[in-house]
Order: structure tokens, then C-alpha cells, then sequence
């Protein structure tokens, strides 16, 4: 069931707020992506189209990923859109 939006209520789009990109695979067949994933002994989580290399630093209390990856994009990026956007409304990200 699907419940309306009230005059009261606005909807935000935000950018931060996406599906995981994957890159070569983006827009096909989700058992091309496992299948994939597979050859590389790899899970859904942990493979990435192309991926080479993705790494997070903190410094000073400042945070910054480092995303060397062609095509796909990595968990980790995932993760630190998600905290960014707990960020932006003021929630803490457990």
C-alpha cells in the first residue's frame, strides 16, 4: 500500500541518495553481475567492475575515500555517500 504525500510533507532529492552504480553491468541481468563476481571469488559486496583499488583515510577528524576504480562503483564509496547524507540532515551514522 502506498501512502500519499500531504500539503503539510515536501519530498528532497538528494543526489547523495542513489542505487550503487556497476558500472559495465549497470542496467542488466543481476546474474551477469554474480556470475562475474564469481570468476573473481569474489561476493556481490566485495567485487567491483574494473576495480583496482579503493582506500578511506582520516586525518584530523576529516574523512576522504580514494576510489581508483573503472566502471563500478565500490562499497566503500557506497558507504561514505550514506554517512555523507546522514551528515547533511543531522543523524548520526551508526
Amino acid at each position: 500500500m502506498t501512502r500519499g504525500v500531504s500539503p503539510s510533507e515536501t519530498i528532497v532529492k538528494n543526489s547523495l541518495l542513489r542505487e550503487r552504480n556497476f558500472g559495465v553491468f549497470e542496467g542488466s541481468n543481476v546474474s551477469s553481475f554474480l556470475e562475474e563476481a564469481k570468476k573473481n571469488n569474489m561476493g556481490m559486496r566485495e567485487f567491483t567492475p574494473g576495480k583496482k583499488f579503493a582506500f578511506r583515510i582520516t586525518f584530523l577528524r576529516l574523512e576522504a575515500t580514494f576510489d581508483f576504480s573503472e566502471g563500478g562503483e565500490t562499497t566503500l564509496r557506497v558507504q561514505e555517500r550514506i554517512e555523507s547524507f546522514y551528515k547533511v540532515i543531522g543523524t548520526p551514522f551508526l
